[in-house]
């Protein structure tokens, strides 16, 4: 009767608990479906990190009402692991750190998928970002899988949100060219530079 019982709420609670990972994947693709302007600042990426972190939760608190069910102690359980927790811990300093990364990454969106960044000498299109690590597609066609930690604390150069593109522009001259007609070309530049509604020669326009 008591191995009845306790298979009966183990079977309820994971009934329960699987609907509402179940759910999550529904609701994160709804509202990744929804055109309205009440999705805020939501993106893709921030969204599916969401998505699994929440997962996780509901996955890990559904084992602990199991347990719990079948009489174990899990608080007493994991009181006793600490040791053990804090070795793993430990030993999983740098995914940790990628995982905080990655959270770093959603939070000040500083880049999301399709974006072309460079970071040192690495320069091509996001492909995905994970949890621990971001995927860029090289001009080359070669992945490179970069730690999310390496992005959230190192310089990035994220091309996509460049507002104005620096152009350089060299003439050449002879050296037998006259004065006066140094000053008619460079009259002439500067009025085109100026008059230009698509060049910007103040950078306090770029902004």
């Amino acid at each position: 009767h008591i191995l009845f019982i306790s298979l009966l709420k183990t079977t309820v609670t994971f009934t329960i608990f699987w609907a509402l990972y179940r759910l999550v994947s529904h609701v994160s693709y709804f509202v990744q479906k929804a055109k309205g302007t009440w999705k805020g600042g939501m993106t893709p990426e921030l969204l599916h990190f969401g998505s699994t972190l929440t997962k996780i939760l509901i996955a890990t608190l559904g084992l602990m009402y199991i347990l719990e069910g079948w009489g174990l102690n899990v608080g007493a359980f994991l009181g006793g692991l600490g040791l053990l927790t804090a070795a793993v811990g430990f030993a999983a300093k740098d995914s940790i750190a990628n995982l905080f990364g990655s959270i770093a990454i959603f939070l000040d969106q500083t880049l999301r998928k399709d974006d072309w960044i460079k970071v040192d000498n690495i320069e091509g299109v996001v492909e995905h970002i994970g949890l621990r690590t971001t995927l860029i597609r090289q001009f080359d066609k070669a992945l490179t899988i970069l730690p999310n930690i390496k992005l959230a604390d190192g310089p990035v150069t994220n091309y996509t949100k460049m507002t104005h593109r620096k152009i350089e522009w060299e003439v050449g001259l002879r050296y037998d060219t006259p004065t006066h007609a140094l000053e008619t070309i460079l009259r002439t530049y500067k009025a085109f530079l100026e008059h230009n509604p698509l060049i910007v020669t103040n950078h306090e326009d770029t902004r």
